[in-house]
């Protein structure tokens, strides 16, 4: 008759291999929060990048809708309507705004100059400059 001690006790690991160890598992999750944190500082600069994207999308929009503006106004009429000095708010841009200058206003042909600045949150102050040609 044997006894209760004759066999090992049943476990539910085959061989010792079954499942994880806790080393296992902490490499794991230490592998997985470098991933984590490369994946998050890849990402940070190209939101960055697309919100100025954005915005130099949204100044180029403004300032193209002035010059068809421009361009569809008769020559006697564009003194009246863009005076020189006048400024034109973009209200989609903080700090948006299109500043319109002339550098004859009595000249033909009459060359208009459309300075568009605005403050970035990504890239601070901004600025371009845009030149047409009119003539009567």
């Amino acid at each position: 008759m044997a006894s209760k001690h004759d066999h090992p006790p049943r476990s539910n690991r085959t061989g010792g291999e079954a499942g994880f160890s806790l080393i296992e598992v902490t490499i794991a999750i230490v592998i997985l929060t470098v991933l984590s944190f490369t994946t998050a500082l890849v990402l940070v600069p190209v939101s960055r990048e697309h919100r100025s994207a954005q915005e130099t999308d949204i100044a180029n929009a403004a300032v193209r809708s002035v010059l068809e503006s421009v361009h569809a106004t008769p020559f006697n009429e564009l003194l009246g309507r863009y005076p020189n000095g006048d400024t034109i708010p973009i209200t989609d841009l903080s700090s948006g705004q299109i500043a319109i200058s002339y550098e004859d206003p009595a000249a033909d042909p009459l060359v208009m100059q459309l300075d568009l600045t605005w403050e970035s949150d990504q890239s601070g102050s901004m600025s371009r400059s845009f030149f047409t040609v009119r003539t009567e």
